[in-house]
């Protein structure tokens, strides 16, 4: 079952991100496939393609399914996660 592969899959079939095998893995292949990278506009295509796949909250999503699960008051967790993300915001 090489899951990881499949997630990264999820990624790459829509161009955020490369898979490189692990039996095509080597120092000179990771160089090279850097140097491509930084020798066009990939990078900023793929955070731009992956920008638009973020889920901004998916760790208060994560979080109030853990509390629901739990039994826990959910709109609790969601007014803490509101706050935390007003204060931590960059001005």
């Amino acid at each position: 079952d090489d899951h990881q592969t499949k997630n990264a899959s999820v990624l790459s079939d829509v161009g955020a991100a490369i898979i490189m095998a692990q039996k095509q893995f080597s120092a000179s292949a990771l160089s090279d496939l850097i140097k491509q990278l930084m020798s066009d506009d990939s990078l900023q295509n793929m955070s731009q393609v992956g920008s638009k796949l973020a889920k901004r909250d998916a760790g208060e999503q994560v979080a109030i399914v853990c509390a629901q699960l739990a039994g826990d008051d959910h709109q609790q967790l969601s007014e803490i996660f509101n706050k935390n993300t007003i204060e931590n915001t960059p001005q």
